[in-house]
């Protein structure tokens, strides 16, 4: 279980490393941490937890707000508040086959509108800056739209990170989540897919055969 679950915590972190550096923010990696040297982007902390144990190293750090990936450090003594917990999630490489049309972003127009889908209901997205820069384009991402005619229903991220891929941003309609195996196996065939999801969408992913492989925490 900790291996996996430590495949998906350094494939987080590589996503929010590469979401930090299309935003102009300084990173680092350690041992046992990655760190934003900078104030990172909406929705992402200043530090994830890589192995467990790793108390001492985040103390020393003392970020603004950060990911306990392993659910072992208890940082109410350090005047933190929990933000939230949330379930890290697997499920094996499938060779079923999308039954939804999904199309990739490819432009920065499509990423544009991929975005706009993503944001709906934020009303704090239209005063804060873009959130998806068109140079994480050229990573190994892929920005999935699912489509109904020429209207979007939904849409995710998948973060090829070997020998896993993320799926993260999941958004729109609630039979989504039981496709996203076969996008994810047309796209990067082959790969475990990983992730962590909380409450309704959880659920989902429960419901689309994916596992509960261990806790993770938000600190504030």
């Amino acid at each position: 279980m900790t291996d996996r679950v430590a495949q998906a915590a350094l494939n987080n972190a590589l996503w929010c490393d590469g979401m930090c550096r299309a935003h102009g923010q300084s990173t680092e990696f350690t041992d046992e941490l990655w760190i934003c040297r900078s104030t990172p982007p909406r929705f992402h902390s200043n530090l994830t937890t890589l192995r467990p144990g790793a108390a001492a190293a985040v103390q020393r750090e003392m970020p603004g707000g950060f990911k306990d990936g392993f659910h072992d450090i208890d940082a109410d003594e350090w005047g933190k508040s929990l933000l939230f917990e949330a379930s890290w999630i697997w499920r094996e490489a499938t060779k079923a086959s999308p039954q939804i049309e999904w199309r990739r972003a490819n432009t920065d127009a499509e990423l544009l509108d991929w975005e706009a889908g993503w944001a709906i209901g934020d009303e704090e997205a239209k005063h804060s800056p873009r959130q998806f820069p068109p140079s994480l384009l050229i990573e190994p991402n892929a920005f999935c739209g699912a489509f109904l005619g020429e209207s979007m229903i939904g849409g995710c991220i998948l973060n090829l990170t070997e020998p896993v891929i993320g799926v993260s941003n999941v958004f729109g309609e609630s039979e989504l989540w039981a496709d996203i195996p076969g996008i994810a196996g047309s796209v990067f065939p082959g790969y475990p897919l990983v992730g962590y999801e909380r409450g309704e969408d959880l659920e989902l992913a429960r419901a689309a055969v994916f596992e509960e492989i261990g806790l993770l925490r938000v600190w504030v």
